[in-house]
């Protein structure tokens, strides 16, 4: 979307993938201060976690 349909941005809802979810989790309520590394096949979750909007949750994917 924000590459093709960066107008229609407005209209989403605001929403973390599973992975940000629980990225969010183990910072936030099981207060984890270490790095965290994803490992997975999907080629598109190192866009996710680079992304400025993710303020770091996760270090690296594998």
């Amino acid at each position: 979307m924000e590459n093709y349909t960066p107008e229609l941005l407005p209209k989403l809802f605001s929403v973390h993938s599973p992975l940000m979810c629980g990225a969010v989790y183990c910072r936030k309520v099981l207060g984890m201060k270490e790095k965290l590394a994803f490992i997975s096949p999907c080629i598109a979750k190192k866009m996710e976690i680079d992304d400025l909007n993710n303020a770091g949750l996760v270090s690296s994917c594998i």
